[in-house]
This record gives structure tokens, sequence and C-alpha cells, in this order.
């Protein structure tokens, strides 16, 4: 979707989480579709609802996996990672099945339409999120479509099947290893960011999130940490 973030319009990408039987929907944007801003994302809808479901249908595997030829997915390390942090059980639909996802599509449509349009503006994507998820909060006091009670009282039957907020809320970080090039810089997918020319030719730890790159020594101690570049 479109938004204006620090006076800027820009594409964004947008996270919808539906619960089929409340139909309660909350959503917040991410800078990319990585699996490191899905695994965000959803830290970020767990802490504001205060529950974690015990299972999530994904309706593609974009970000969190790797669909195989014979249909079945591999999911990456720091999904398992959350997944298993959380306590829960992933499901990924079929393909063009969308019998499998309506609710969801559904949610989709109509949180673009009541919480997209006019384009949104706010300073940051950490506020906008937190801006749609008021929103997404006041939508709950509308009336359930079909069974005729506000949609907040079927939701907190939703919560009470959840599990309960972890202590400790998962770090949603790759970490990988890179040699510095001569001139002090390392490259993560096709961006290259810059450590320092004092590591030329050393190895380094790198903890890859959904809006940082950090650079550590090979002791762990921390050189420098950019914004993630998304191309």
């Amino acid at each position: 979707a479109q938004a204006i973030i620090d006076g800027r319009q820009q594409t964004v990408h947008v996270l919808v989480v539906s619960f089929p039987f409340s139909n309660a929907r909350f959503a917040v944007v991410t800078p990319g579709e990585t699996a490191e801003c899905v695994c965000s994302g959803l830290r970020q809808i767990f802490e504001h609802i205060c529950a974690v479901p015990t299972m999530i249908v994904f309706d593609n595997a974009t970000g969190v996996g790797h669909r195989k030829a014979d249909g079945t997915v591999t999911t990456t390390r720091v999904f398992e990672a959350f997944r298993t942090h959380y306590g829960i059980r992933a499901v990924f639909t079929n393909p063009n099945s969308g019998n499998e996802k309506g609710s969801v599509e559904n949610a989709v449509g109509f949180l673009r339409r009541n919480l997209m349009v006019p384009v949104p503006a706010a300073q940051s994507l950490s506020g906008l999120s937190r801006a749609l998820l008021e929103r997404c909060d006041g939508l709950l006091e509308h009336e359930h479509y079909r069974k005729q009670v506000p949609v907040r009282e079927l939701f907190e039957a939703d919560k009470k099947a959840c599990r309960v907020l972890p202590r400790i809320g998962f770090d949603a970080c790759t970490w990988e290893t890179r040699i510095v090039d001569l001139v002090g810089n390392i490259m993560i997918g096709q961006t290259r960011y810059l450590a320092d020319s004092d590591y030329a030719n050393q190895r380094v730890h790198v903890g890859i999130r959904a809006a940082t790159i950090e650079i550590l020594d090979s002791n762990g101690v921390k050189i420098v940490e950019h914004e993630r570049c998304y191309s």
C-alpha cells in the first residue's frame, strides 16, 4: 500500500492477521517481506493483543519459507526459531486455493479500504504500525456481520484459546558471517554495507533484522549498525 513516511510517499508492506471466529483484524507495516519482517510484525501484533495464537495459517510462504515443486514448504531458520519460541503451529495454504484463506483475503480488502484510504502519514514505519493497531482496536467495537454481537466480545473468546505471551519477546535476527573486502565493505544480498577498513580481509558477524544490519567483530564487539536497505 501507499503511505507517507516522514513526508515522503512510498510503498509499504502490510502484514494482516485475521481471527476468523471473531472477525478481528490487525495490521502492521514492515519495510519488506523477509522472514525477519514477518516475525517482527507478528511479534508486534502478539504484544499488542497480549496473546499468542496456537496456530497460524499463512496464505503463502512469502518470507518465512520456500515452496518446493512437490508443494511442501521449507521454512527459514529464523522463522523456525520464532515458531518454537512462541509454541506456534504453522500451516500453509495450497496455491490457487481461495477457499482456504477467505477470511484473511477479506480482511486485506477491508483494511485497505478502511485504514489505507486516504493515504496515511506518520514519522516512521513503527509509528504507522502503532496508528494502524489503534484503529484496528476501534474496529473491534463494530457488530459481527453475522453473529450480531460486538467483535470485541467474540475476540475475548479467541484470546482465551490463545497462549500466554512469553515474558521475553523474540529477536527476529538472522546471524551470518562475512569477509570484509579490501575497502571495508560487506555484501548483504545486493547491497554493500560499510564495516570498517581496519577489518579488511577479516571475518565479521552480521545480524540481519527487519530494519537494521548490525556488524560485530570476531569477538562479538559491535562495530557499526546500519539501516537495512531494500532495493
